[in-house]
């Protein structure tokens, strides 16, 4: 089945759901995914056999059963590992985290904990924007 078929699908699928249900239901995700399998499945033999599991979501989506969120996840961690591709947010999450330990290791060093850990926050929200922008241009976001 083309890949046009299963966007299609999918929008018969999304245009009942309110946006609480498409989040739940993992739809955003899957549409990033059917998309970068049609785009590596010429040049990775895996994405070229996610056409039936992909098929299988889909049937799985208009039935209502839930147990294809196992399926994308598989797909989505093939996407990770193989082809380097990474989760929205992903830096942002890392460059907060390493902000707050600077942050908080300052200001105990300093002794002004709360000025050093909101410039530690800040500083890591914006870092990790700054590389999370630049792996968009790249296309290694998912």
């Amino acid at each position: 089945m083309e890949n046009k078929s299963y966007q299609e699908r999918l929008i018969d699928v999304i245009e009942y759901l309110s946006p609480k249900e498409i989040k739940k239901k993992k739809l955003d995700l899957l549409q990033r995914l059917i998309e970068r399998v049609q785009q590596y499945e010429n040049s990775c033999s895996i994405c070229s056999n996610y056409d039936t599991v992909i098929d299988s979501i889909m049937d799985k989506l208009e039935d209502n059963d839930s147990s294809y969120l196992h399926d994308i996840n598989v797909i989505r961690v093939h996407m990770v590992k193989t082809h380097k591709l990474l989760e929205e947010g992903y830096h942002i999450a890392i460059f907060l985290i390493l902000g707050v330990l600077v942050g908080v290791i300052t200001g105990l060093i300093s002794n002004n904990y709360s000025m050093f850990l909101a410039l530690g926050i800040a500083s890591g929200v914006a870092m990790g924007t700054i590389v999370e922008n630049k792996a968009k241009k790249e296309n290694k976001i998912l």
